[in-house]
């Protein structure tokens, strides 16, 4: 039951993050021709970036026809600027870089939101006295 559960959701995950995608880069996906977009990852190739080869791996992207070539990254913050700068089409950063480089002038963009929480803090229970 939880495999099933898991796999419609990566299934969803990866239909919503690759019509996104689609969006951003402002074209028309088609079944004939695949559309080619570079994105830059946050940070080397390890769990939390599995997300994204997994559903490449069962062709969800191609279903949508996308062609998306990965490359590792050097922090979050980084592959805003890559972005803005055009060496990549996507990316997958922080908010904050995001943020940033609006405030400073940056360049307008779309994004859409991954995770819905950021572990930016620990809590613990106090233990009684």
């Amino acid at each position: 039951m939880f495999r099933s559960h898991a796999f419609r959701g990566m299934q969803t995950l990866a239909s919503s993050f690759a019509l996104g995608l689609a969006l951003i880069a402002g074209f028309a996906a088609t079944a004939q021709a695949q559309t080619k977009i570079r994105m830059v990852l946050n940070w080397k190739y390890e769990g939390p970036q599995g997300m994204f080869f997994l559903a490449d791996d069962r062709g969800y992207f191609k279903q949508e026809g996308l062609e998306i070539t990965f490359d590792q990254g050097n922090g979050s913050g980084a592959a805003v600027p890559q972005v803005a700068n055009g060496a990549y089409d996507a990316g997958f950063g922080d908010i904050n870089a995001l943020i940033e480089r609006e405030a400073w002038g940056g360049y307008r963009t779309e994004f859409y939101a991954t995770y819905d929480y950021r572990a930016l803090y620990k809590q613990e229970q106090a233990k009684n006295p």
